[in-house]
């Protein structure tokens, strides 16, 4: 068990510490860096009561309070997947037992460092029993919760959604099937109580170490996917197979490696292309809520791709993009408004371009067109009247 138990808690660190590490982490990411961490909690926690206590009461009928997040942080995890605006922190109730349950848990280990086990069997009996309907419960309510928003996610967070179907299904399968082989050998008779609990936990800490090497297996393919190397070497399969072989090793390695560059900026003109025609044709800026997630969902392309195809092929982050746009939008509403003689309400015609905030518009404009926008207008209007004095004279 102890081994068991080791190699589960160094493998949720491992997959943390990369999770941590990676330079293409998205928002929801931090989720999962909560849950790995709770995951090397709970088998750090059991490591310790099986290494150190010799009390089979501690060893199988102590229930760790962490299992109850695990179906919130899943919850949380879908939730931020499907809206980036999503904020967690806001349904912070939804943890409301689990650190209900950590205060009993605390309180309880300290009662049994000071008095003994003995003579807290009663109070550990009574945790059991009502974190054992809590943590099943759980693990039937938000699996299920997640599964459903799972089938709302678009095409384009088909790894996501496949990371968190199957951690959905592992918590709703395992958890209850467990519980009620354990309810059918109990009223059966079947095997000791000690016997039938250390098979529980056996299967649950496997069920653990299980999640934490999809979660791993997902972070590595994500590090691949979002920094286009998948799309890269499909790409640069060679189309010419007889004259690859005539070139010696050297010049064959250069030549691959021309195609793989001719490759890439091909697709980063793809994405460009595509940017500019979410933007003139769909206007998509005009979404005050757009983010580059966001634009990067409707675009179904990964998000760091589209952070470097502005930063690097178009040479401007994603807001100066976007707001860019937005100027150009309020320009020609203020030349629409002029054809139709009507006095246009400037910030009404900002937030319609786009915009979310008054400062934000004003900074824009003026750094595009070198004026603020009653500045511009009354130019317009003064040009528009010595044009007029013009044709009259």
């Amino acid at each position: 068990m102890q081994y068991l138990l080791i190699i589960g808690a160094f493998q949720a660190l491992i997959a943390l510490g990369m999770l941590a590490a990676g330079h293409k982490r998205r928002p929801a990411d931090s989720l999962l860096g909560w849950m790995l961490a709770c995951m090397c909690a709970h088998l750090s926690i059991k490591f310790v009561i099986y290494g150190f206590s010799g009390s089979m009461e501690l060893k199988a009928g102590f229930n760790t309070f962490i299992d109850l997040a695990y179906g919130p942080l899943l919850w949380m995890y879908a939730q931020k997947v499907h809206n980036d605006k999503y904020v967690p922190a806001k349904q912070w109730f939804l943890l409301l037992p689990t650190l209900l349950a950590a205060g009993a848990y605390l309180a309880i280990t300290y009662g049994i460092v000071n008095e003994g086990v003995k003579s807290m069997s009663r109070y550990i009996d009574m945790y059991n029993r009502s974190t054992e309907r809590l943590i099943i419960a759980s693990f039937l309510i938000y699996p299920l919760l997640v599964l459903n928003k799972s089938n709302t996610l678009p095409s384009f967070w088909a790894s996501e959604r496949k990371l968190i179907r199957r951690m959905a299904k592992l918590f709703l399968v395992v958890p209850n099937i467990i519980w009620l082989m354990n309810n059918i050998a109990d009223n059966m008779g079947l095997f000791s109580v000690e016997t039938r609990i250390i098979v529980i936990r056996v299967v649950a800490y496997s069920n653990i170490i299980v999640i934490c090497i999809s979660i791993l297996k997902f972070r590595l393919f994500q590090e691949q996917v979002v920094s286009g190397e998948c799309m890269a070497e499909e790409q640069v399969q060679p189309t010419e197979p007889i004259t690859e072989t005539l070139l010696v090793p050297e010049e064959k390695e250069l030549h691959i490696a021309r195609k793989a560059a001719q490759a890439d900026l091909e697709l980063r003109r793809q994405v460009a292309d595509k940017l500019l025609l979410a933007m003139e044709r769909s206007k998509r800026y005009t979404d005050p809520d757009l983010t580059l997630e966001k634009l990067a969902t409707a675009l179904q392309v990964p998000r760091n791709l589209v952070s470097e195809v502005l930063n690097q092929h178009l040479e401007k982050t994603f807001y100066q993009f976007v707001n860019e746009f937005r100027v150009k939008e309020v320009i020609r509403l203020f030349n629409r408004c002029k054809q139709q003689g009507v006095s246009p309400n400037i910030l009404s015609l900002a937030f319609e371009a786009g915009f979310n905030s008054k400062s934000s518009f004003n900074q824009y404009f003026k750094k595009h067109t070198g004026q603020t926008p009653s500045e511009y207008l009354k130019l317009e209007r003064r040009a528009t009247a010595e044009t007029g004095i013009a044709a009259y004279g």
